[in-house]
């Protein structure tokens, strides 16, 4: 089961340190085997685009999801591998024509969530309220037709 997310909602988690990797791996755990404090804890280092203002933590809480339903985990395992990379570029495709970039810095303009002015420009330009959390919010739709 998906957990139904809202945009107020998850703009306020962030603000409670609840990154965006977080939300959208928590908002799967359920269908995929996890609780959503284990969830919570594996995406805790891939907000903000692991810290580095890389790839956006939606793209990696939803591929850290669509992994552990579809992964391969043994050597031979092609089918399986298959399937993953089947379901990780529909995921990928899908995120780009709704979201925009995979990037967090494309995302938010240019600017850097790492660096600490240019995350001051981000909060004082709204963008985690704009940007952030629809994009968390789309990613787990996303994930429920995907999972």
């Amino acid at each position: 089961m998906v957990k139904k997310l809202e945009n107020d909602a998850v703009f306020d988690n962030f603000g409670q340190g609840i990154n965006c990797c977080m939300q959208v791996f928590s908002a799967v755990a359920e269908e995929i085997g996890f609780s959503e404090a284990e969830a919570k804890k594996i995406g805790a280092g891939f907000g903000g685009g692991m810290g580095l203002g890389g790839t956006c933590g939606c793209v990696t809480g939803a591929l850290m999801a669509i992994g552990c339903k579809y992964g391969n985990f043994e050597p031979g395992q092609t089918e399986e591998m298959e399937l993953f990379n089947g379901k990780k570029k529909e995921f990928l495709d899908e995120f780009r024509a709704q979201v925009g970039d995979t990037q967090c810095i494309e995302l938010l303009g240019g600017l850097n969530p790492a660096v600490p002015e240019q995350k001051a420009q981000i909060v004082e330009k709204g963008l985690m309220k704009t940007i952030c959390a629809p994009a968390v919010c789309t990613t787990v739709e996303i994930l429920e037709e995907i999972l």
